[in-house]
C-alpha cells in the first residue's frame, strides 16, 4: 500500500511539472535594459523619419511618432542548416510599436554590431494579433518559437512538443512539418527567390512588404559621365577645327 501511495505520489508530481513547464511556455522576450536601448535608439535615430512617412506607418494627423511606446521585444530566429530544419540561431528581438494604443509598425533589433541597434522597422500593423492568436492557441503545448528568416521568405510559428514538431505559417495559417518544410527551402536555396544579403544594402525602415535600401553606386554612372564628357569636349574640339581652318 506505501509502496503504491509513493508511485502516485512521484507520478503526480511529474504530472504537475510537467504540466508548469507547459503553462509556461511562451516565446523568449526581451528583457526591459534591451527595451530601453531600443526605445532611445527609435527616439534618437527614427522617430522623425516615421513622421515625415506618417501615412505610410498608420499615423493620424494629431498623432506624433516621439510618442510612440513599444511592445515586449519577442525573440526570432533564422535557419541555421538545412539539413536539420529544426537547427535555428537566433536573429534578434521584434518590438511592435504603438501609437495611441494601436500597433502601426514592428521594429527588429540585433547586436550584431556588439550591441543592440535597430536594422529595420517595418509598418507591419497586425504582428501583435498574430503573436497573441498564436500564444492562445499553442500556448501549454510545447516550445513555441517565432521564426523569421528573410533568405527563405519564412515567417512561422515553430512547435515543438511532446508528440511532433509542427510550424505554422504566420501568413497564411497553414501547418507544416518539418519534412515539408524542408522540402520548400531546398527547393528556394536552388532558386532565385533565395534573397543574397550581400546585395541587400542595410535596410533602415520598410515600407509595405519590403525595406529602403541604401543607395548604391549606379551601374549607369560610367555611362553618363562618358556621355557628359563626349558633351564636354565637342565643343572645344570644334573650336580647335574652326581655328586651324581660319589659318
Amino acid at each position: 500500500m506505501k509502496r503504491y501511495a509513493m508511485a502516485m505520489l512521484i507520478l503526480f508530481s511529474m504530472l504537475i511539472c510537467s504540466g508548469s513547464v507547459y503553462a509556461s511556455t511562451d516565446f523568449e522576450k526581451a528583457d526591459s535594459s534591451i527595451k530601453e536601448i531600443i526605445l532611445s535608439d527609435y527616439q534618437l535615430h527614427y522617430a522623425d523619419t516615421l513622421e515625415s512617412h506618417k501615412d505610410s506607418f498608420h499615423g493620424l494627423k494629431n498623432t506624433v511618432f516621439h510618442d510612440a511606446t513599444l511592445g515586449e521585444g519577442i525573440a526570432f530566429y533564422r535557419i541555421a542548416d538545412l539539413s536539420d530544419i529544426s537547427s535555428l540561431e537566433f536573429a534578434g528581438y521584434k518590438f511592435p510599436l504603438y501609437l495611441d494604443g494601436k500597433q502601426v509598425a514592428v521594429i527588429e533589433a540585433n547586436n550584431d554590431t556588439g550591441e543592440y541597434k535597430i536594422f529595420n522597422i517595418s509598418n507591419q500593423d497586425d504582428f501583435d494579433r498574430k503573436l497573441k492568436q498564436a500564444i492562445t492557441q499553442y500556448k501549454g503545448k510545447g516550445q513555441i518559437q517565432l521564426i523569421d528568416d528573410k533568405h527563405y521568405n519564412i515567417n512561422s510559428v515553430y512547435i515543438n512538443d511532446e508528440a511532433d514538431k509542427h510550424y505554422i505559417d504566420l501568413n497564411t495559417n497553414k501547418l507544416s512539418t518539418p519534412k515539408e518544410l524542408n522540402n520548400k527551402l531546398n527547393e528556394l536555396n536552388d532558386s532565385f527567390y533565395k534573397t543574397n544579403t550581400e546585395d541587400m544594402g542595410a535596410a533602415v525602415v520598410g515600407l509595405g512588404g519590403g525595406a529602403l535600401q541604401q543607395p548604391k553606386t549606379s551601374i549607369l554612372l560610367p555611362v553618363v559621365l562618358s556621355v557628359l564628357g563626349m558633351l564636354f569636349l565637342t565643343p572645344l574640339a570644334l573650336l580647335l577645327f574652326n581655328k586651324r581652318i581660319g589659318k
